[in-house]
């Protein structure tokens, strides 16, 4: 038979039914998380439980009503594993993540090499939190002359703030400290923000010389990135993404618990007119949004 004649006959493509089963960041009104971009993506079904203790049983207990899902993607922290046959991814993007969570998922996914460095004997991929880049990016001149950035927490969370305290003490510099909790006394030198949606996350780190990242644990330091794509650079010690990184185009070490010489030498830098390039850096490392939504629909 000629094979012109033939009929292509497109078969339909089978429905995947899956389970995002999270912990309470897609419950907070107006927050914006990698969780909602895959949900986004992909069209999972939110599952989200606010209390840890009962995720795993309401979750069993829903596979026991007939509801199986064909994936469950989920956290690999904070709650047990669930008990019932169904392909598990878990994300382990923390230190708190749990080794009997991983052993028993059918894939684990790093945020980076960092964190899977700290679980020696679990085999799994790297696939970093992306950034938009059409978001957070330069506005207007390349920053303030003298205003340091932080981005964290004061209580509950490995931030390192006493670090960043003990910067403010050492130097003359001004401040902006973006705060997820706790507070810390506002000055001529020092204001404060709480909590801001991306646009505004986005300004202020347009408006920032450098950001500072204190914190000993961090395994990714996003904060990082979204101010390196607005042309900010980054003081940080070797975790997250700074991990293998020698100084260079998107910032500087500091492995010392004293980060006064090198964000004196970053500010040098910046006064000198040698500037820093961490938007290109950290593009072509790809730390995009649109590189890791690619990178899950691949294991998707």
């Amino acid at each position: 038979m000629d094979s012109r004649s033939r009929r292509v006959v497109r078969l339909p493509v089978p429905t995947v039914t899956t389970w995002l089963v999270n912990d309470f960041l897609t419950c907070i009104p107006g927050t914006r998380t990698f969780w909602h971009d895959l949900m986004d993506e992909f069209g999972l079904v939110d599952k989200t439980g606010t209390r840890f203790d009962q995720l795993a049983p309401a979750i069993e207990g829903a596979i026991d009503a007939g509801g199986t899902p064909d994936l469950i993607i989920r956290n690999a922290s904070y709650f047990r594993p669930i008990h019932r046959t169904v392909r598990t991814i878990c994300f382990a993007q923390d230190m708190s993540a749990r080794r009997d969570v991983m052993l028993a998922s059918d894939l684990v996914v790093f945020n980076s090499a960092y964190t899977k460095s700290r679980f020696p004997g679990v085999e799994g991929v790297v696939i970093p939190i992306g950034v938009d880049f059409d978001c957070f990016h330069p506005q207007g001149d390349a920053g303030s002359p003298g205003r340091i950035m932080f981005v964290g927490a004061v209580n509950n969370h490995p931030k390192g703030f006493d670090r960043m305290h003990a910067l403010i003490d050492a130097t003359d510099y001004e401040y902006l400290l973006v705060l997820k909790d706790g507070n810390f006394p506002e000055s001529k030198r020092v204001k404060v923000v709480k909590r801001a949606p991306q646009a505004e996350m986005a300004r202020l780190y347009a408006d920032a010389a450098l950001l500072v990242c204190t914190s000993r644990e961090e395994t990714l330091h996003l904060a990082g990135v979204e101010a390196g794509a607005c042309g900010v650079p980054v003081v940080a010690p070797s975790v997250g993404i700074y991990w293998d990184l020698l100084d260079g185009p998107w910032g500087l070490k500091c492995e010392e618990e004293d980060f006064a010489p090198p964000v004196r030498r970053a500010m040098r830098t910046r006064e000198l007119l040698h500037p820093f390039t961490p938007r290109e850096f950290w593009k072509a490392k790809g730390l995009t949004k649109q590189a890791c939504m690619d990178a899950w629909r691949k294991i998707l």
